[in-house]
């Protein structure tokens, strides 16, 4: 397992040092309040921390142990939800984001994790209604959306 934590480790210290030259040209503050680079500075840098910290707490593990491979009900909740992010990458695209997540927090923690009806239906729809009110209402984002106009 010491590997694939130094691997992880590795892939978020390079993806820090790009986030940190990728924003270079771009002002840290300016004038009254933060800039562009501001909080592209502030992950990079929290990254760079934990992915040290990863990385020294790997290196200081006094022996190697494999991975371990899910088995039992950790395997099937995860051959479950990986074709399941799939779905709602392509539901995203043609049927609308609220529709995709609604269906995929429902699928997710109904059939995924066996929540009752009523828990997976009302996780869905709290999901999506606050997905919705954060990018679409608060920050003005335009979400994919589907046949039915939302």
């Amino acid at each position: 397992m010491r590997n694939l934590e130094l691997m992880a480790a590795a892939v978020v210290l390079l993806m820090s040092v790009v986030i940190g030259f990728g924003t270079a040209d771009l002002p840290v503050w300016s004038d009254f309040s933060p800039g562009d680079r501001f909080v592209p500075i502030i992950i990079a840098v929290a990254c760079a921390v934990l992915a040290l910290s990863l990385g020294w707490e790997a290196l200081a593990r006094p022996t190697h142990e494999p991975a371990p491979w899910p088995s039992g009900e950790g395997a099937r909740r995860m051959f479950l939800l990986v074709p399941a992010v799939a779905g709602f990458g392509l539901g995203a695209a043609y049927l609308g984001f609220p529709i995709a997540v609604f269906g995929f927090v429902a699928f997710a923690t109904v059939v995924a994790l066996r929540q009752s009806w009523t828990t997976g239906f009302a996780t869905a729809a709290v999901t999506t209604i606050l997905i919705h009110t954060i990018f679409v209402v608060s920050l003005g984002i335009r979400l994919p959306k589907g046949p039915l106009g939302f």
